[in-house]
């Protein structure tokens, strides 16, 4: 048992005291009568500090996040050259490397304004392969070596994919479904204890920035290694190290494979479950490969769509008649719009399964109406805005530009949830409640369509209750009510009563996860 006093709780201004019982909230009410109806107990002074439900990221890649951070991390780079001088200094104290993969480059960030080629990482070297993708995750570039290695020629075609070519040969650049190509040289294999040393050390970065529910795509193509991962998990779950609630979202080319993968999964609880199909229907807007109805200004091109029509309704049809949700990722109008068609056909007004869109970037009004009408629930990432307010009118004309990123709109027509689609970008949630609420970057020196913040009420609550809906859990965890799962946040500073421009600086004093401190600063 636990007990946690002179805590500030809201709504309930009035009580200070939370009794936490075999990982659920037993009672709340006055600090001073829990303190003279239970003795010999565990103690936690709140020392008046603001108490929140714990938070949870409805989308994220947590195996990817904690893999990315022993990579090659650009960022931070502002130029072509300063990457060539990272990916150098990466390789003189890593001189061992069979190969390098950097990652999170925008080229938005850099002064020359363009993607990476191969006679750039040529520059890092040319005797081991290397790929570098972009922030988005949708465009990788790789230098000649790796293109000697993986037999990549420009006649190669793939269906949702393309490798870029100019005046006959590679650019080095590689985009969507084509990727996958990349695997024979650039995927590491990894044991179950190697996967569970990167869940932890991931699950331990999100515990400090108040999140205690994750929604993570990390199973994915490999029924093998999704195996491991699910394993990992279970391991962790059983030997009481997992420090977060875990519900997966899966992604498998055919439905077969779901199937296959559902069948040998035996293990499920509070920490650890199977949740929907994870689908992908588009690129994304930073490398125009986003499903767009027009094309791209400055470009002849609108997008790639990743799945065939027969694809998309195998795993829709399947999803409806074995009550098993579909999320897609569609950030293009276009990829949105042919989303929505194929649900419309399923869901009626019901969307009983709650199928939903993760993205939901580039919206007309007519969309957003349709997920009024359909009932289709959105998993976005404030966080976007950040960096996609100083491209997206360079990339889409203006009044389409002008009805995107449409938090508050999307809040009022559907269920939403909030989210980071790390580690393209930072989990922490007080970022993306900062972005939804103020709609500035993150300087606050720019604002972008004023009138789609939303409440800092509905912000809280689309990392909260919204996104334990997505996992049908809205009855047991994302508020502070008796007989709900016992997973808390005491802030340092109090949210409620804070400059909204301070919302991104809040820090987190304790996490608490079924009832257990699973992070105290």
């Amino acid at each position: 048992m636990l007990l946690i006093i002179n805590a500030k709780i809201w709504p309930k201004e009035n009580l200070q005291g939370i009794l936490i019982e075999n990982g659920l909230i037993k009672e709340i009410t006055n600090s001073d009568v829990l303190l003279k109806k239970y003795k010999d107990i565990n103690i936690y002074d709140a020392n008046k500090k603001r108490i929140i439900p714990g938070l949870n990221d409805s989308h994220l890649h947590l195996v990817g996040y904690a893999r990315l951070k022993r990579q090659l991390r650009l960022d931070k780079a502002t130029s072509v050259s300063e990457v060539i001088s990272l990916g150098k200094n990466y390789l003189d104290k890593n001189p061992n490397l069979e190969f390098i993969i950097g990652n999170l480059y925008n080229d938005n960030n850099f002064v020359e304004k363009r993607i990476l080629e191969k006679f750039d990482l040529d520059k890092i070297s040319k005797d081991i392969p290397i790929a570098i993708y972009r922030v988005c995750g949708h465009i990788c570039t790789v230098n000649s070596k790796a293109i000697e290695l993986l037999g990549l020629n420009p006649r190669k075609n793939i269906e949702g994919g393309s490798i870029d070519i100019r005046n006959g040969e590679l650019t080095g650049v590689i985009r969507e479904n084509a990727m996958e190509l990349l695997n024979p040289v650039f995927d590491k294999q990894y044991s179950i204890p190697e996967y569970k040393e990167l869940i932890l050390e991931a699950v331990a970065d999100a515990n400090k920035v108040g999140l205690t529910s994750l929604q993570p795509n990390d199973i994915s193509r490999n029924i093998e290694i999704g195996l491991k991962k699910y394993t990992a998990y279970k391991e962790l779950v059983l030997e009481n190290k997992l420090n977060a609630r875990i519900n997966h979202q899966i992604t498998f080319d055919t439905v077969d494979e779901f199937v296959e993968f559902l069948e040998k999964v035996d293990f499920e609880n509070d920490y650890l479950k199977l949740g929907p199909i994870k689908l992908f229907i588009d690129g994304s807007l930073g490398a125009n490969t986003a499903a767009m109805f027009d094309n791209y200004l400055g470009d002849n091109q609108n997008g790639i769509i990743c799945l065939t029509k027969d694809q998309l309704r195998s795993f829709v049809e399947y999803g409806f008649r074995n009550n098993r949700p579909i999320i897609i990722h569609a950030i293009g109008d276009r990829g949105i719009n042919s989303v929505l068609d194929e649900f419309e056909v399923f869901n009626k007004e019901k969307n009983e399964n709650r199928n939903g869109i993760v993205h939901v970037q580039i919206t007309s009004n007519e969309i957003l109406q349709r997920f009024k009408n359909l009932g289709v629930c959105a998993l976005v990432q404030p966080i976007f805005i950040n960096t996609d307010m100083f491209m997206v009118y360079d990339k889409v004309k203006k009044e389409l530009a002008d009805t995107s990123y449409a938090f508050r709109t999307l809040l009022e027509n559907t269920m939403t949830s909030f989210s980071s689609d790390a580690p393209v970008e930072d989990f922490n949630p007080f970022y993306g409640i900062y972005h939804a609420v103020t709609r500035k970057d993150i300087t606050g020196k720019h604002i972008y369509i004023k009138e789609e913040g939303v409440s800092l009420e509905d912000a809280i609550t689309s990392y909260t209750t919204n996104g334990a809906y997505m996992s049908f859990e809205e009855n047991k965890k994302g508020r502070i009510e008796e007989g709900y799962l016992a997973d808390l946040v005491i802030l340092e500073q109090d949210i409620y009563n804070i400059d909204f421009d301070s919302i991104k600086d809040i820090e987190v004093k304790c996490t608490i996860v079924g009832g257990r401190i699973v992070y105290e600063k």
